[in-house]
């Protein structure tokens, strides 16, 4: 009688098909892996792409009140061609550029306007405002070596061109979800972070002085911080102004005049319809048409992007 032997291993059919399942399901990890590493790599770039917008501007709302905060908030300006990222991360005390004079630290100063070129300096005393470079706009994100770069090691790309940051990174070579060869930007325009001074067409004058004040002609200047490498502390300050005539209303107590279009010049009397107010705060001053510096009222407003309103209102007290 034949018995048959039990077989105790694999076929050779069996080793092979074994293996390629190991190979596929090893593959299919590989694969996974892969994918998920580009995509945090992805994510991880847009976060850092978010982090140095809001170091440029950022706008938040709290309790009905907008909120800003960046660079061109304290500085009044866009951060320097060529030396963006470097001004966002971490100016230090020797920065400069432009002959070597170093932007004005984070501070409370107080305004100081001149309407004319000719003229001197003046202050706009009782008023004080925070402005200067803070230091470093990036609180978090800084890579081991403090660079900063996308979640590829690269560096991000930003470049400043008249009112606009060109702000972004490429994804040439860098395959993930959005795609392959697809630039990311959060770039910040002009209205980002800036208004049109022609936005401003009108300026109410409240007189609460209680007595009437009888045929008057002011000069109506916004005085505006940029900070910036430049001869004097003094020119850091610009300062814009039109004319207000009321010559042919009498302003009467706790009542008021009102102005339209108005027509902006420069401290050299040419027309600066063209300039841009910087979001933030900037100061209004109301001065006698005939002596510059004899201050008749003053105000501090905030400015925020898009702004919509187009009207000045000061008190004469």
């Amino acid at each position: 009688m034949k018995t048959r032997l039990q077989q105790n291993g694999f076929t050779l059919l069996e080793m092979v098909l074994v293996l390629l399942i190991m190979g596929m399901v090893a593959s299919m990890s590989v694969a996974f892996i892969d994918n998920e590493d580009n995509q945090l790599r992805y994510e991880t770039s847009l976060h850092k792409l978010t982090l140095l917008r809001d170091a440029v501007i950022k706008e938040r709302e709290y309790q009905n009140q907008v909120l800003l905060s960046g660079f061109v908030v304290d500085n009044g300006v866009l951060p320097p061609s060529g030396s963006e990222l470097q001004a966002l991360i971490a100016m230090d005390g020797a920065w400069n550029e432009d002959g070597g004079n170093n932007w004005l630290a984070y501070t409370a100063l107080t305004p100081r306007y001149k309407i004319l070129t000719g003229e001197t300096y003046a202050d706009v005393a009782g008023i004080t405002v925070n402005k200067g470079y803070r230091g470093s706009y990036i609180a978090s994100g800084l890579d081991s070596n403090n660079s900063f770069n996308d979640g590829w090691g690269d560096t991000f790309t930003l470049a400043t061109s008249a009112n606009d940051l060109d702000l972004g990174y490429s994804a040439f070579g860098k395959p993930g979800v959005y795609g392959d060869g697809n630039d990311i930007d959060r770039d910040v325009n002009s209205f980002d972070w800036s208004v049109p001074l022609s936005t401003f067409t009108q300026v109410k004058v409240v007189n609460r002085t209680g007595t009437d004040i009888i045929n008057p002609t002011y000069k109506l200047a916004m005085v505006i911080f940029r900070n910036d490498a430049v001869a004097s502390a003094d020119d850091r300050w610009h300062t814009f102004h039109a004319t207000v005539d009321l010559s042919s209303a009498t302003i009467i107590p706790d009542d008021n005049a009102t102005v339209s279009g108005l027509s902006w010049l420069d401290e050299d009397g040419n027309d600066a319809s063209t300039e841009r107010v910087p979001v933030g705060k900037v100061v209004i001053v109301l001065v006698d048409n005939s002596n510059h510096s004899d201050i008749k009222a003053k105000s501090v407003m905030q400015i925020a992007p898009r702004y919509a309103l187009s009207e000045i209102t000061l008190s004469i007290q």
